[in-house]
């Protein structure tokens, strides 16, 4: 009935959609891989805190990453950064999970990567999704003109996932067997 991504699985929810073929998917795939890793080095940290709660341990270098549940968020930034926050938290007694990634995905410091994302997304043929497929940056069914929008999938890279809100639209759609794929 629907299809979701929680990050690059978006891109999967895309091509399974039909939004894209399957050999663009995977040439926006490794494209999208490439310019990330071209990235400065930063870390991200999950913790079990609500977003209200973790907004105010936000700085102008920590971005939220993922709200993947009503107490569990991600926290994105550089390395030192992250770091710090750990500390201040453990302090608080409240003890987060250090990702096993080289990067600091869905914060600003994949902003320069977002020009040359798009024009990849701008060099393949987008269609309206065949299946519906909730977006997980904004909660809600991706629309046509989202889906048919390069600046929708670059704006992807850098905004927040917001899992949680996808996932309780779902649950209110009466939706009673999720497959996790």
């Amino acid at each position: 009935d629907f299809l979701i991504g929680h990050s690059l699985g978006a891109y999967v929810a895309g091509c399974l959609s039909g939004v894209f073929s399957l050999e663009d998917g995977i040439r926006i795939v490794l494209a999208r891989g490439r310019l990330m890793q071209s990235m400065p080095a930063g870390a991200m940290l999950a913790l079990p805190l609500s977003e209200q709660d973790v907004v105010t341990y936000l700085s102008t270098q920590l971005d939220l990453a993922a709200v993947n549940g009503p107490e569990q968020v991600v926290i994105s930034g550089p390395v030192l950064e992250i770091e710090a926050l750990e500390n201040r938290l453990a302090e608080r007694g409240v003890s987060g999970r250090r990702l096993a990634t080289s990067h600091a995905f869905h914060s600003r410091m994949m902003e320069p990567m977002l020009g040359p994302f798009e024009e990849v997304m701008r060099s393949v043929s987008l269609s309206a999704p065949r299946i519906p497929i909730i977006s997980n940056t904004t909660g809600r069914p991706l629309s046509r003109q989202q889906a048919l929008d390069p600046c929708y999938w670059s704006g992807h890279v850098r905004n927040p996932v917001l899992f949680a809100a996808s996932v309780e639209f779902l649950v209110k759609q009466s939706c009673g067997v999720f497959l996790e794929v």
